[in-house]
């Protein structure tokens, strides 16, 4: 599938598009850019089952095309970083609930 995502840090913003393949059999996610701000950017998502659990891994690689994007984005990197585990936590957790309903 493809994902248009929209990023942007006080008044800077930035679209783009990646290729989004699923490979449930495989626990797994692989997203690249196809088109947008990034020289790179690739993601891969690791799901192994673990009893009534699952171990989740992810890697993210990155480089912005703009080297002041760059310097930009990377001072705010942790920050970006916790919002988006927070996120995926937090509907992890109501999926997990809905499940158990």
């Amino acid at each position: 599938m493809w994902a248009d995502t929209l990023i942007g840090y006080k008044t800077m913003r930035e679209r783009y598009t990646s290729r989004v393949e699923l490979n449930p059999s495989a626990g797994r996610i692989d997203v690249e850019q196809t088109q947008g701000p990034f020289r790179q950017l690739e993601n891969h998502w690791r799901f192994t089952p673990m009893g009534e659990h699952c171990r989740v891994d992810f890697s993210i690689i990155f480089e912005f095309r703009s080297r002041m994007l760059g310097r930009i984005a990377g001072a705010a990197l942790g920050l970006v970083m916790s919002r988006m585990t927070h996120a995926f936590e937090t509907r992890a957790g109501v999926l997990s609930q809905q499940a158990q309903h």
